[in-house]
C-alpha cells in the first residue's frame, strides 16, 4: 500500500477552505453589496423625500402666511381708506352746506363783520329797492333790508332754516342818504326760539350795541314778528 504524500494533503485543505469562503464557487459573494447599496440609497431616498416635502411645505406656509397677511393689510388699508374717503366727503358736505346757508358770513368777531360789510356782499342779495321809514314797531329808523337767499327763499309760517339771515342799513332819512348803521341777524340753531338767532346793531362810529345770540333788545321786539323772529322777508 502507497503512503500519501503530507505536501499533497496540505495543498488539499488549503484548496478547500478557500472555496468554502467564496461561496462555494471561488466567486465572491454578488448578493452583498447590491443589498447594502439598495438599503443606503433606499434610505437617501427617504431623506431626499422627506427634506424636498418639508420644503415644499415650508414654502407653501410662507407663501400662504405672505398671502393672507398681504390680503388682510390690502382690505385694512382699502377699509381705512374708503371709511377716510367717506368722512372726509361728510364733512365736506357739512361745510359746504352751513357755507352755503350762511353764505360766509363772520359772526365771530365785530371786526371781521364790520369788514365784510363794507365789501358789501350781502347787496348781491335780495334787498328792498330804496329806503324807507320804520314800519310799525321798528326802532331802527330810515332803514332798507336785504334777506339772503336761505331766508328769502323759505316757505313760511314755520321755523326758518339755519344760515337764514338778513342785514338792515340805517339811513340818514327815508330818501336815503349816506348809510350810517346796520342791523344784523343770522339763524345758527333750530328750536331754540330768539337765543337760536345771532343779532348784531351798529349806529354811527361808536361800538355795536349787540353783538351776540338771544340778546333781549333785539328779541323783545322781534319775538312779536308773525313768523320766528322776522319782522321782514325780502323776496
Amino acid at each position: 500500500m502507497r503512503t500519501a504524500n503530507p505536501s499533497s494533503y496540505v495543498v488539499a485543505v488549503v484548496l478547500a477552505i478557500a472555496l468554502t469562503s467564496c461561496g462555494g464557487d471561488g466567486l465572491p459573494d454578488a448578493g452583498s453589496t447590491p443589498d447594502s447599496g439598495s438599503t443606503d440609497a433606499g434610505g437617501g431616498g427617504n431623506d431626499s423625500g422627506t427634506d424636498a416635502g418639508g420644503n415644499r411645505g415650508d414654502a407653501g406656509s410662507d407663501a400662504g402666511s405672505d398671502a393672507g397677511s398681504d390680503a388682510g393689510s390690502d382690505a385694512g388699508s382699502d377699509a381705512g381708506s374708503d371709511a377716510g374717503s367717506d368722512a372726509g366727503s361728510d364733512a365736506g358736505s357739512d361745510a359746504g352746506s352751513m357755507d352755503a346757508g350762511t353764505q360766509a358770513i363772520p359772526i365771530e368777531s365785530a371786526q371781521a363783520l364790520e369788514a365784510w360789510l363794507d365789501a358789501g356782499t350781502y347787496k348781491t342779495w335780495p334787498c328792498e329797492a330804496q329806503a324807507h321809514a320804520a314800519r310799525g314797531r321798528g326802532a331802527h329808523g330810515a332803514n332798507r333790508i336785504c334777506s339772503n337767499p336761505t331766508l328769502s327763499n323759505a316757505s313760511r309760517p314755520g321755523e326758518f332754516p339755519v344760515g337764514s339771515a338778513a342785514v338792515k342799513e340805517w339811513h340818514e332819512s327815508p330818501a336815503g342818504g349816506p348809510v350810517i348803521g346796520f342791523a344784523v341777524y343770522v339763524k345758527t340753531e333750530m328750536g331754540k326760539g330768539g337765543d337760536g338767532w345771532f343779532w348784531y346793531e351798529r349806529v354811527g362810529d361808536g361800538a355795536p350795541i349787540a353783538n351776540g345770540n338771544g340778546l333781549s333788545q333785539c328779541t323783545r321786539c322781534h319775538s312779536g314778528s308773525m313768523n320766528d323772529f322776522v319782522w321782514t322777508q325780502v323776496k
